[in-house]
């Protein structure tokens, strides 16, 4: 697993590169703007609650599905996505990062680090991650592609 632990801090350090463009740092976690949820659990406290009104006991027979993206393998997935200034980052086995414009799904950009496919022999567990956080950085262009 340790092998595999480096691979992970290389996607992660990704979206502390490519966070988003209004910089989220410790005042942001512990307060978020209503539409975001910058880090696991929401905020510092982790309560999961969304203080959103639009859905509600008489709205949400009308929910439906607003868009959605197909991930490049069948492995396991197990990470939380985090959503800050509209943009939805989340990670897929392998560590590899996906932001999306959350409204319309629109792919923005994708980071592969190459974790080498022989290194899942050494993972108890899958090739999976627990996702991404994000962290100070200002620049909306990511990082590079990845290929």
């Amino acid at each position: 697993m340790r092998a595999l632990g480096r691979w992970a801090v290389v996607a992660v350090a990704a979206l502390l590169l490519a966070a988003s463009h209004g910089g989220v740092d410790g005042r942001r976690i512990e307060t978020p703007a209503a539409g975001d949820w910058p880090s696991v659990g929401r905020a510092y406290n982790e309560q999961r609650f969304s203080p959103l009104t639009q859905i509600d006991r008489t709205s949400v027979g009308r929910l439906g599905l607003a868009w959605w993206a197909e991930v490049d393998t069948d492995r396991g997935q197990e990470s939380t996505p985090v959503i800050s200034d509209g943009v939805l980052y989340v990670t897929t086995a392998w560590s590899k990062v996906y932001a999306y414009d959350a409204k319309t799904g629109s792919p923005l950009w994708s980071y592969d680090p190459k974790v080498p496919g022989e290194k899942g022999y050494y993972a108890c567990c899958d090739v999976v991650n627990r996702g991404a956080a994000l962290w100070a950085a200002r620049s909306m262009s990511g990082p590079s592609t990845g290929g």
